[in-house]
């Protein structure tokens, strides 16, 4: 059957003279349409594109004019202009048909009249001639149509190529000069402050952004890069990891084994790295995806590596393992010249070259020379298997993921009637609007057959009645009338249809945004695109006008019937057959051409989805030259949906050519009958029955064809529809949660937490992630949650939010003694504030951002700004961040979202792990601002201080203890570098970080202390004895969920004992780094 159908396909049409009635009646469409109305089509069931119409061999016919003409018109004129005169040729025999026409009904009346000196048999060859004629009109302009709609598509193909190619391409710098690169073994790693520049660096090397002044050259002949953003699209983890590269076996398993992915790929279970990954990675953490895209760029064997904070996104251990497989001088690069931006100074000690950024400019450049390392013995290099990192709990949700992107659904069958009431009975008119149609339809039609009528029993007046101005009146009345009541009918008629889209659309809106947001893991945006986007365009475009037409037609089409069954009811005689025949074809066509439509809407979706993740990932894929790929990629796309296209074309061809063939026998039968009874029929009746039957052949068959668009386009409704039905989550919640309570206005008032017996699972057939949680969180507690990747940090928070069905709950949360599971989700989230792990910024002003429901003015803004040491942006050059891209601000992006948890002013805040650097910056930030409030006086107790960080409740208990009065929490700078990161510092960063910290602490916040976490017995050394400094010992508060109980640190699991963390305390001198 495949071989059959493919063999019907226009690759021998357009070559093969012998076929050319297959071609005329388009029966090479017959076969798909026989298997529709046997089973559901599926994609294997399309016919292969022909050479001519892939876009490929599209592309290189543009590509060979586009270099001798200018401009977009003359390209494509001189790419297709062939294709447009062979319809332009066709014209021809269409004219001469409809000019024959007229002149044969002529020819008719006279022989009926008894006029006609010709023989008595040549009525009837006038009247077989008016059908031939009516043939010729039948089969030419659906040619003409099919040829032009087929260059259409060949047009479109071309353009959506040459637009994603160019998107692949834009603004990128001339190419560079290069030679045979001397490798060397250097890592230069860039380090500077939030803004300071140093994912621009990057962004110069790639050739990403213009250079003002100087120039930049780059002797190396490939560059592999790992963004600071992961950029993840839709496919398995080998094809992110691959990206089109061929498989070495041996080079990927140490990839993914320095990469630390291994483990993850073990407990993907038998799927492993053939898992599927939905859009943007949304079925994979934070740190999974920092990972696959760093073995992306490990993979590439190139002269340069440029990796952008790749440790950023995942805990200190496995930074620690990655660093020294991938980047360190005894890592799988080595021998590579390797660009490393990162926040973690630990890692100083490992490069050949540090450089400071500071505000765009190379604040320090120091080259040292790298101390001898000794043997594999004594490596850094880490063994992932003995690793404690083995112990951590894995999401076990993970296991059954390469089953959450579902394939879109396809519904089999007619539109329901519920869609169509849906359409023409929408707000606000609803049934009356219905109706009013109708009568507005029907008055438009009796009109136009009344005035008809009227001309023909003026004309069957005698010449004294045909002269009275009664009849011109009347007429010009009815003429009158009928235009006037056909234009209110047009605008009314696509105004409720218009309306009902809007409805459609406005329910589709509502449906996605208060849906669960599993639907968007299992969705991929390009679903959703091709949803709101193609199929609404439909809605709002094609649907108005087809479904007009096939009223208004219908109509017309039953009032011609009528008028030829009053003048010649013989004619009606044809009809009985007729009639089943033209149903039968309808139904036989519409199961096919739903089901193609269908497939053709599907097929759309993975286009949109590719071209969204292209611009997410453009740096990446160009950093690793693959944009050819991802332009074949994208081709092969447009060519899938172009098989399902072109056979929809084809379709609806073969369907208009049969509708007009019939026609044109109803045609053959009126004129022969006619002829036949022109003794017993009056000239003037037979004449406009004629007529009528001629105009009823374009009628008829533009009315069944359009009804048949019209059901089509409905597909579009329909899949619009099924996004309007989604359940909201709140539905969800409160069907399963019995009935709701309101809390106080001021709830939560105390902010106390409390999880009993909470076992958590993401989708009802998946194992636990949070199993049997027993925690009590008092008021004002900081609580930190550490854990390895997947272990269920994000976990609790979509808890806390109830952002999975309850069905997949089991157990409660308390805040402040209240299920949250019996309050509304509206309530509930209005009053919890999260900053996300990934930073997102709407187009529009800063202030936006930060008050986007205008709820506060513009000096409490400010003061939010100020509050976290951003209210330089707020500047008249700085105020509009549109277009604001993230690798270049996305540091940047997660201040505005600070501001606005510090604005609201809520009772407790939960922290989604915001970029390391950002959490350093707020622990000395929350320092300064609380010392400004407090000023230290050592004559006096110390103050109250609000403290709102992790660290800082810690450091209140060993302070008070071990300083008493004499230290206060207030005056104390932290350098910890992250408070999850200081375990695994590596060697010390000694005298360099104490002068770029310190010094500008002391100088510009007015600190006396300095407490720095290190790890490293040399680098505590100097602290301790060079630096006078004073070593403590804390309980290690990375492993598990902590909080203060009486004067001590308490952990709620009795098996664990906890570890120490060293930390010296250093008094912060004048002449300290100098």
């Amino acid at each position: 059957m495949s071989e059959q159908r493919q063999s019907c396909r226009l690759d021998w049409a357009e070559s093969s003279w012998t076929r050319w009635m297959q071609i005329l009646l388009f029966s090479w469409i017959t076969p798909i349409l026989s298997l529709g109305n046997k089973r559901t089509l599926i994609e294997n069931d399309l016919n292969d594109l022909s050479t001519n119409d892939k876009c490929s061999v599209l592309l290189n016919r543009v590509n060979q004019y586009s270099s001798k003409w200018q401009g977009t018109w003359h390209v494509l004129n001189r790419t297709f202009y062939k294709d447009f005169l062979m319809s332009i040729l066709l014209v021809f025999p269409l004219v001469i048909a409809h000019i024959a026409q007229p002149l044969l009904i002529r020819h008719i009346v006279l022989y009926i009249k008894g006029q006609s000196r010709l023989p008595a048999y040549a009525g009837y060859l006038f009247a077989i001639a008016l059908c031939s004629s009516a043939i010729v009109q039948a089969i030419i302009p659906q040619q003409i149509f099919f040829r032009n709609t087929h260059i259409g598509m060949r047009v479109r193909n071309t353009l959506s190529s040459i637009i994603y190619k160019r998107l692949l391409t834009i603004n990128t710098a001339a190419l560079h000069k290069t030679t045979a690169a001397q490798i060397i073994n250097l890592v230069a790693n860039d380090v500077g402050t939030i803004g300071a520049g140093k994912s621009t660096l990057l962004a110069a090397i790639l050739g990403e952004i213009n250079l003002v002044s100087g120039k930049l050259e780059l002797y190396v002949n490939s560059i592999s890069y790992a963004p600071q953003s992961a950029w993840i699209f839709a496919d398995t983890i080998r094809a992110n990891i691959l990206l089109g590269k061929p498989m070495d076996e041996e080079r990927y398993e140490n990839v993914i084994k320095a990469c630390c992915l291994d483990i993850d790929l073990q407990n993907f279970g038998e799927v492993g790295d053939l898992l599927m990954i939905g859009d943007k990675g949304i079925n994979l953490s934070g740190g999974q995806k920092a990972r696959i895209s760093l073995a992306r760029a490990l993979y590439a064997d190139a002269d340069l590596y440029l990796l952008d904070d790749p440790l950023a996104a995942v805990d200190p251990k496995v930074a620690k393992n990655i660093f020294d497989q991938c980047i360190g001088p005894y890592s799988i690069l080595r021998g590579k010249t390797r660009i490393l931006v990162t926040h973690q100074t630990h890692f100083f000690v490992e490069a050949d070259q540090m450089i400071l950024l500071t505000n765009g400019h190379i604040d320090e450049l120091h080259i040292e020379q790298q101390p001898e390392i000794e043997s594999s013995n004594n490596t850094s290099e880490t063994d992932l298997s003995n690793n404690n990192e083995t112990d951590w709990a894995l999401n076990s949700a993970m296991t059954d993921m390469n089953s959450i992107v579902k394939n879109e659904t396809s519904v089999d069958g007619a539109i329901k009637w519920n869609v169509w009431l849906q359409l023409f009975t929408s707000p606000p008119l609803r049934w009356f609007g219905f109706f009013l149609m109708i009568i507005f339809m029907l008055g438009n039609e009796a009109l136009y057959d009344f005035a008809n009528n009227w001309l023909a029993l003026w004309s069957g007046k005698d010449k004294i009645e045909q002269r009275s101005p009664f009849y011109a009146y009347i007429y010009v009345g009815a003429i009158v009338t009928t235009l006037i009541v056909a234009l209110i009918r047009a605008g009314y008629v696509f105004y409720i249809i218009l309306r009902g889209s809007t409805y459609f659309h406005n329910r589709m809106l509502k449906g996605i945004l208060y849906t669960s947001l599993r639907f968007f893991e299992s969705n991929p945006s390009g679903r959703i695109l091709n949803r709101a986007s193609k199929d609404q365009q439909v809605l709002d475009e094609l649907l108005p006008l087809t479904l007009s037409d096939t009223m208004q037609y219908l109509l017309m089409t039953l009032g011609s019937i009528a008028i030829i069954g009053i003048t010649n009811p013989w004619v009606l005689l044809i009809l009985i057959p007729l009639a089943p025949t033209v149903l039968w074809l309808r139904r036989f066509y519409m199961r096919s051409s739903r089901q193609l439509k269908r497939l053709e809407s599907a097929t759309r979706s993975p286009i949109y989805t590719l071209f969204s993740s292209s611009v997410d990932g453009l740096t990446s894929i160009r950093a690793f030259d693959v944009q050819g790929d991802f332009l074949n990629m994208f081709m092969e796309r447009i060519d899938t949906n172009s098989r399902a296209y072109f056979i929809l074309l084809g379709t609806v061809r073969w369907f208009g050519l049969r509708l007009d063939l019939l026609a044109s026998l109803l045609t053959l039968v009126t004129a022969i009958l006619a002829v036949a009874l022109r003794h017993q029929i009056d000239p003037s009746a037979a004449a406009l029955s004629i007529s009528y039957c001629i105009t009823l052949t374009g009628l008829f068959q533009w009315c069944i064809r359009q009804s048949a668009e019209a059901e089509n386009f409905m597909t579009s409704a329909e899949r619009i529809h099924e996004y309007g039905q989604l359940v909201p989550e709140s539905h969800r919640n409160s069907n399963e949660s019995g009935t709701l309570v309101q809390p106080a206005d001021d709830w939560p008032s105390r902010g106390v937490i409390e999880f009993k017996d909470y076992t958590f699972r993401y989708r009802p057939e998946l194992d636990p992630v949070l199993k049997n949680l027993n925690l009590r969180i008092e008021s004002k507690e900081k609580i930190g949650i550490i854990g390895r990747t997947g272990a269920g940090k994000s976990s609790l928070l979509q808890a806390l939010f109830q952002l999975v069905d309850r069905s997949a709950i089991n157990g409660t949360i308390l805040i402040d003694d209240i299920d949250i599971g019996r309050v509304s989700l509206n309530h509930l989230r209005s009053h919890l504030s999260v900053i996300p792990q990934v930073p997102i910024l709407f187009c529009g002003t800063l202030r936006y951002n930060i008050d986007p429901f205008e709820q506060f003015s513009d000096e409490e803004c400010l003061t939010a700004l100020e509050a976290v040491q951003l209210k330089q942006l707020a500047t008249p050059c700085a105020c509009s961040i549109n277009q604001i891209t993230p690798q270049y601000f996305f540091q940047e992006a997660s201040w505005p979202l600070i501001a606005e948890i510090f604005e609201e002013r809520l009772s407790f805040l939960a922290r989604h792990r915001a970029s390391g650097e950002i959490i350093a910056a707020i622990f000395a930030n929350d320092l300064y601002v609380a010392r400004k409030k407090h000023p230290y006086n050592a004559a006096s107790s110390p103050a109250a201080i609000p403290f709102t960080d992790l660290l800082d409740e810690m450091d209140d208990i060993f302070v008070c203890h071990d300083f008493g009065q004499e230290l206060k929490p207030n005056m104390v700078l932290h350098i910890t570098i992250g408070a999850t990161r200081a375990a695994h510092a590596g060697k010390g960063v000694a005298g360099r970080l104490r002068a770029a910290m310190c010094n500008h602490a002391r100088d510009t916040k007015g600190f006396q202390y300095a407490l720095v976490q290190v790890s490293n017995p040399a680098t505590r050394h100097i602290y301790r004895e060079k630096m006078c400094g004073k070593e403590l010992t804390i309980i290690d508060p990375r492993t598990w969920v902590w909080k203060k109980k009486d004067d001590g640190l308490s952990c709620p699991y009795k098996d664990y004992e906890g570890g120490s963390i060293p930390n010296i305390l250093l008094k912060l001198t004048p002449t300290e780094g100098k």
